[in-house]
């Protein structure tokens, strides 16, 4: 296999980018339109949190079905469909209680495609350069989100829209990338004949343990949300809505900067201390935001946050997907997914408590000492195989 992208890699990217396009004029102004509904602290991490539950808890049923059908690309397609569709719902809310419904129907589609896309990745992809593949993605999926974001911020701070409006141009945006899926291909592969249970008892050892790492980075995993209030309760009302949107494609250019050199680093030097160094960024960019107060500690700590996800992102992808058997890969990738966002409703339920009982900086602190645990997790963990090896 030649270790240049393969042009369906390039094509999921294509496609990624303009699902975050529409996905990112949308989820900036979400929490907005929550509080504009009513909701508090606590209500703001469960929208966002059960929404994240709902998608994880499929990733592992549909990477599994991959597996067994022998073919990513239906789930694939089937998933993206499913959250443009979902997408117009969210204008149409009138209460934050309708929110909860309306989220997590939109987030099915990304459980239904989430690990066989990670998995039609890692398949195509050469495993010496399964992080740059995996990196590239996450880039452009990235590069997506600050032209969402910059979209978000004409409609709403040049031409004057309500964030209602914004959030149904948005929806109509996500059906864009739904056309280029049609010409991805995939290379065939030997369905599993094997049931879910057989299919997860026989994971590797190696794979177990790094389900722990991933159930504690879950539930340290502060919502976005959370960044975006903290920043708009420092600016007077007529800012407070444009300059968390401004941070928050600050965060997404400095992401996607990140990501694809990430991804080659950790080609050349392993994945685990790209990981280690992301977890640790994390920590300080969490706890930097929750006690800054001024624009320009947000914009470092946001900076930091930015560089956080780009190390962590596509690289825990590419480990769980160095670690697969190729027959389980989509369902390694799944239960991986599965674990750390079922851990983000507690975890995120638990940040909206601490914001709403003893003040948003602790939402903060929650979210740094998680971080910090799951790099000691993942620092006592056995070395594995080095990146490239089949």
């Amino acid at each position: 296999m030649s270790r240049r992208l393969h042009p369906s890699i390039m094509l999921l990217a294509v496609v990624s980018f303009l699902t975050d396009l529409s996905s990112e004029t949308i989820l900036p102004l979400l929490p907005l339109h929550l509080t504009a509904l009513g909701a508090t602290g606590a209500a703001v991490g469960l929208v966002g949190g059960l929404g994240d539950a709902v998608a994880d808890l499929l990733k592992v049923f549909s990477g599994y079905v991959a597996d067994r059908l022998g073919r990513r690309k239906p789930l694939v397609v089937a998933g993206y469909a499913l959250s443009a569709g979902g997408k117009l719902l969210f204008p149409l809310a009138t209460s934050w209680q309708q929110l909860l419904v309306f989220r997590p129907l939109e987030r099915v589609g990304k459980g239904l495609r989430s690990a066989p896309r990670d998995a039609l990745i890692a398949d195509l992809a050469d495993p010496a350069v399964r992080g740059h593949a995996f990196g590239f993605h996450r880039a452009m999926d990235t590069a997506g989100a600050i032209a969402g974001t910059c979209l978000g911020l004409v409609l709403v701070g040049v031409l004057g829209l309500s964030v209602r409006s914004a959030l149904l141009v948005g929806a109509i945006l996500a059906f864009a990338a739904l056309p280029l899926l049609v010409l991805v291909r995939e290379e065939a592969r030997s369905p599993v004949r094997v049931s879910l249970r057989w299919q997860l008892g026989s994971l590797p050892g190696h794979i177990r343990r790094l389900l722990l790492v991933g159930l504690v980075f879950g539930l340290g995993k502060v919502s976005y949300m959370f960044f975006l209030l903290q920043a708009s309760r420092q600016f007077p009302e007529r800012l407070a809505t444009v300059v968390p949107l401004v941070l928050y494609l600050w965060f997404n250019l400095v992401y996607t900067l990140t990501a694809s050199p990430a991804g080659r680093w950790s080609d050349r030097a392993g994945r685990r201390p790209v990981l280690l160094t992301g977890l640790v960024v994390l920590a300080a960019s969490s706890l930097g935001v929750g006690l800054a107060r001024s624009a320009l500690g947000l914009a470092v700590f946001f900076a930091g946050y930015g560089v956080a996800h780009g190390l962590l992102e596509g690289n825990l992808r590419a480990l769980v997907g160095d670690l697969s058997p190729a027959s389980a890969r989509g369902t390694s990738l799944g239960l991986f997914h599965t674990v750390s966002g079922l851990a983000a409703l507690p975890g995120g339920l638990m940040a909206g408590l601490l914001w709403d009982r003893l003040g948003p900086t602790w939402a903060f602190v929650w979210g740094a000492v998680l971080a910090l645990a799951a790099a000691a997790l993942l620092a006592a963990l056995k070395p594995t195989r080095e990146p490239g090896a089949a």
